[in-house]
């Protein structure tokens, strides 16, 4: 679908982002079926992990050094 596109497109450019400043990138509260979708598909994207706190909502895509 168009939403899980932009899902796809979203989660590359904020671990690109995160790898290029060695930082923790926080994205707002969104679904879970949205985070999983950004976790699998970062899954394989190199210097990268994800991490989500499923009592908030939140996810966290993080830079590994």
């Amino acid at each position: 679908t168009g939403c899980g596109v932009w899902l796809l497109l979203r989660g590359g450019r904020e671990a690109k982002r995160a790898v290029e400043m060695g930082r923790v990138i926080v994205l707002e509260p969104m679904s879970a079926r949205d985070r999983r979708v950004i976790h699998l598909s970062l899954a394989k994207f190199e210097g990268v992990t994800t991490r989500s706190d499923s009592t908030k909502s939140s996810m966290w895509v993080c830079s590994v050094a």
